[in-house]
């Protein structure tokens, strides 16, 4: 494979990772982002909205999906205690893994 090939898969790869990554932005961030800035406390639209949000964006609709809100989920859940003292990385890093086999499709 010439070096154009090789360059044509790399940049595939990349517009993918890119492509997954602005999926879950818009479901956590940009979506959510515009319910809290585009309502105040008295607007009652505003739980229509994070459902909106929730029904139409953040529901995983693949395996892959379902692994990574999975392993967020449970790394909050369960490893985030163990994030704030320096000598329990090893800890934190078996919590990680935990998460990562319990999320396992």
């Amino acid at each position: 494979m010439g070096g154009g090939g090789v360059t044509a898969i790399l940049l595939a790869v990349v517009a993918m990772a890119a492509g997954i990554e602005a999926q879950r932005y818009t479901c956590w961030g940009g979506c959510y982002n515009v319910c809290i800035g585009g309502n105040n406390n008295n607007n009652p639209e505003g739980l229509s909205c994070y459902y909106r949000c929730l029904s139409r964006q953040c529901i995983p609709r693949t395996a892959t999906d379902f692994e990574y809100y999975c392993q967020v989920g449970c790394s909050l859940q369960t490893c985030a205690v163990l994030r704030s003292s320096s000598e329990d990385g090893g800890r934190l890093e078996q919590c990680l893994d935990g998460c990562n086999n319990q999320c396992k499709i």
